[in-house]
């Protein structure tokens, strides 16, 4: 354990929240490429809680960020795409550092968050691809 204080803190209420939940690991800091979509990422874990198969980001952050769900979501989809099967739950567990606290959320909205996270990721590429145009 940490010699930090919140840091026991966060750690401990973790520890609570696994011992809430029935988790089975399946996976950690499991690399992952979408091959439809073309994007990648490093997922923090997939896991089955509660009997759901679900991927799960760890965050040392303020707050949850509405962000984050796209991000779940977009982990969620190539976890699918990677096992061949659907994900249930999309875990979002933040640690934050200064006072210890930890919240845990489930995004219960994977498709929606897709979509949005999909639409951004077009954007984004249309942008990337204007820049190496050299009109901006």
């Amino acid at each position: 354990m940490p010699d930090d204080e919140a840091a026991c803190n966060s750690i401990n209420a973790f520890r609570v929240w696994v011992k809430q939940n029935d988790v089975e690991w399946i996976a950690a800091e499991q690399p992952l490429y979408h091959r439809k979509y073309k994007y990648a990422g490093t997922v923090d874990a997939v896991a089955n809680v509660n009997g759901e198969f679900s991927v799960i980001d760890f965050k040392t952050s303020n707050k949850i960020y509405d962000e984050y769900h796209l991000q779940v979501a977009a982990y969620g989809k190539c976890v699918e795409d990677i096992y061949g099967k659907p994900v249930d739950g999309a875990y979002i567990l933040r640690f934050d550092k200064q006072t210890g606290s930890f919240d845990a959320m489930k995004s219960n909205d994977v498709d929606v968050d897709f979509i949005t996270f999909c639409g951004l990721l077009v954007g984004y590429n249309g942008l990337t691809k204007l820049k190496m145009r050299g009109s901006g």
